[in-house]
């Protein structure tokens, strides 16, 4: 395991990025729904992304796609335990932006990551933080994707159901 996916380094890592001024949230995709492939519907409900002030985008190269079920409490009380997490993830080797979202009908939930390397967003899937979220879930219903997004890539797509 890489020391800088232990949860008090990336903590202490997350605080320097905000201290600096390179998190931003995206208010304007709140509300938002975005349409899966396997047709739900889930309603963006936060962005995070990490970068300079009037950085264009992150120059992502993987999206990493992190889909559960939560076992206990609302969808509007897990939107706000979300929060928690937040410095450990934008303090990740890598991290460049998450998109949090949830699907009513089905009562889905999604991470939906950028990272600048496939190795980084693996580190992260395997990493405490997720291990914790996923004692949080619905046995069976933890699934994950990780994409290439650059273009030009020949990287194939890796999925995985746990």
């Amino acid at each position: 395991m890489e020391l800088r996916t232990l949860p008090p380094v990336a903590f202490v890592a997350g605080l320097g990025r905000m201290l600096a001024g390179h998190v931003h949230f995206d208010r304007q995709r709140h509300g938002e729904v975005l349409v899966m492939e396997n047709g739900e519907r889930h309603r963006v409900f936060r962005e995070v992304r990490v970068g300079p002030a009037g950085a264009a985008g992150p120059e992502s190269t993987v999206k990493l796609t992190l889909r559960f079920k939560f076992a206990r409490f609302s969808p509007a009380v897990n939107e706000r335990l979300s929060l928690i997490p937040i410095p450990v993830i934008i303090g990740m080797p890598g991290f460049r932006q998450k998109t949090w979202t949830h699907c009513e009908e089905t009562g889905y939930s999604q991470g939906i990551y950028l990272f600048a390397s496939a190795r980084q967003a693996e580190a992260y899937r395997v990493s405490p933080v997720i291990r914790v979220l996923r004692r949080r879930t619905v046995e069976g219903s933890f699934t994950w994707e990780l994409d290439p997004v650059e273009e030009g890539t020949a990287a194939q797509t890796s999925k995985g159901v746990v």
